[in-house]
């Protein structure tokens, strides 16, 4: 469906819509990005997880 007929049916520019998409196209990760944080993420949480056992352990020996 065009913009322009979309932003007619709900009363606001077409520029308003072009300006939404601009904002949220900017906010969002490049896929080479998202892969990296994905990573990054997983890295993290198992170094939770190894942290977490160790504190696990050492609150058993004492």
């Amino acid at each position: 469906m065009p913009v322009a007929k979309v932003a007619e049916e709900h009363g606001i520019s077409p520029a308003t819509i072009y300006s939404w998409l601009g904002k949220t196209i900017k906010v969002q990760p490049s896929w080479k990005e998202f892969s990296k944080l994905e990573k990054q993420n997983k890295e993290l949480m198992a170094l939770v997880g190894e942290l977490t056992i160790n504190l696990s352990q050492a609150k058993k020996k004492n």
